[in-house]
């Protein structure tokens, strides 16, 4: 961890989505990597993190998380409609305010491999900068279906563009650079985020 406390922490990861492009009517958290549900990683990860709090949100066939995950089931956040990140943490607003910290990391349940150091890093690197917001991202091969990464002449990421809307002419040639989907938060300053879109 940073030299900040893991108690000034909390987690959302978010398992809402169906998972459409898996042809399954299993909710995409639940397909299994290694005998276990993908989901297990992060909570797992996110468990051995000595973090004040950490929240699911749940959507399609969360009973199914639930009997999966009995002793989360009372963190988890019901999203009735899947309307992407910033709807999930609107939805998750009233939990994640009522903990008394300053920082949160959101990840997606499907991203089985994160590893604690990837997500320390991020918030070392968030906290040390003073910065409100940061986000984990890669480099892929293969890069379809990833939101891309837009970055300004210094190297500063300025937006992060769904694949099936981003156009080379408009928002320059694109980089390999994708986001991972994982984030950290100053809490104080999420409200005029998450709110004002």
């Amino acid at each position: 961890m940073t030299r900040l406390s893991g108690k000034d922490f909390i987690a959302l990861i978010l398992a809402a989505g169906k998972g459409t492009r898996m042809q399954s009517d299993l909710p995409k958290v639940l397909h299994q990597l290694l005998k276990k549900p993908m989901l297990w990683y992060p909570l797992e990860t996110f468990r051995r993190m000595d973090f004040q709090k950490r929240f699911v949100v749940a959507g399609y066939g969360h009973d199914l998380l639930e009997k999966e995950f009995p002793e989360d089931k009372d963190d988890f956040v019901i999203q009735d409609e899947q309307l992407g990140t910033g709807h999930a943490l609107q939805e998750a607003w009233p939990v994640i305010t009522a903990v008394q910290a300053q920082w949160l990391v959101v990840a997606n349940g499907d991203t089985p491999l994160v590893s604690e150091s990837s997500l320390e890093q991020l918030i070392f690197r968030v906290t040390e900068a003073g910065a409100d917001l940061g986000l984990l991202t890669l480099n892929l091969v293969h890069p379809s279906g990833y939101g891309r990464v837009v970055k300004d002449n210094t190297g500063r990421i300025t937006a992060v563009i769904e694949a099936r809307d981003f156009d080379p002419g408009l928002h320059g040639p694109f980089s390999g650079e994708v986001n991972s989907g994982i984030y950290v938060f100053r809490i104080s300053s999420l409200a005029e985020i998450i709110f004002d879109f």
